[in-house]
């Protein structure tokens, strides 16, 4: 729930300014290592990776 909560926050254009760190807090992990686990887990990629591949397919589509 909260990983999807932290992507549909991630593309939000009202939070461009936040970081990872600070939107994940938002989304209710209270720490860094739990949440890239967390993620890792699920999306089987980084945040970092998951954005990057993201931004590849939104420029081919």
């Amino acid at each position: 729930y909260r990983i999807e909560e932290f992507k549909s926050q991630v593309n939000n254009p009202e939070n461009k300014n936040l970081t990872f760190l600070a939107i994940a807090f938002q989304v209710g992990f209270n720490s860094k290592t739990t949440f890239n686990t967390a993620f890792k887990k699920i999306e089987n990629k980084t945040p970092r990776e998951y954005l990057y591949y993201k931004s590849i397919e939104s420029s081919v589509f």
